[in-house]
């Protein structure tokens, strides 16, 4: 089976950099990264290879992009579903 993600380290040694580059790079926003937890990074496979082919633009993590949505049976007006950032 195909490896569809790699931990920070393993990116590091694919790149030949440190893995504090890695983490810099995904705090950065230029290197996509999920998080597994509150330390634990994994990369998608696609976010290398992006890296890599040089299309370094940032990405806007997607809970700062998702719309906060009202419980079901409650309606939707505008101001309810403005997209809110993330709490950090």
């Amino acid at each position: 089976m195909e490896q569809r993600y790699y931990t920070p380290r393993e990116v590091a040694e694919q790149l030949r950099v440190s893995p504090t580059t890695v983490m810099k790079l995904i705090h950065d926003g230029r290197l996509y990264a999920v998080r597994v937890s509150e330390r634990i990074y994994r990369v998608p496979v696609g976010a290398i290879q992006r890296l890599q082919s040089g299309m370094l633009q940032s990405y806007v993590p997607i809970e700062e992009s998702v719309e906060v949505l009202p419980p079901l049976g409650e309606p939707v007006d505008a101001e309810r579903a403005a997209v809110t950032p993330a709490k950090r």
